[in-house]
C-alpha cells in the first residue's frame, strides 16, 4: 500500500502542495467544515468564481439569443 502512495516521493517532488494537503486534512478532521470561517470563505470563493465566469456566460448568452436570427436572416438574403 504504501508503494501506490509514495508519500515521500509526493512530499521531495511537490512539498508545498503536500503540506496544504495536510492542513486541509486537518481542518477537515478538526471539524472546520461548519464553520462562519468556512461559510465566509466558501462565499467568497463562489463569488469570485462567478465575477471571473460573468463575461462568459454573458457572452454565450448573447450568443445563443442572437445565434439563430442571424442563420434566419442569412437564409432569407440567400
Amino acid at each position: 500500500m504504501s508503494a501506490a502512495l509514495d508519500i515521500e516521493g509526493r512530499v521531495e517532488r511537490n512539498p508545498y502542495a503536500m503540506v496544504a494537503a495536510a492542513v486541509g486534512v486537518g481542518f477537515v478532521l478538526g471539524g472546520g467544515i461548519f464553520t462562519r470561517l468556512t461559510a465566509s470563505l466558501v462565499g467568497a470563493g463562489l463569488r469570485l468564481a462567478l465575477m471571473a465566469a460573468l463575461p462568459v456566460l454573458q457572452e454565450e448568452l448573447v450568443r445563443t439569443v442572437s445565434g439563430p436570427k442571424s442563420d434566419i436572416n442569412k437564409e432569407k438574403d440567400g
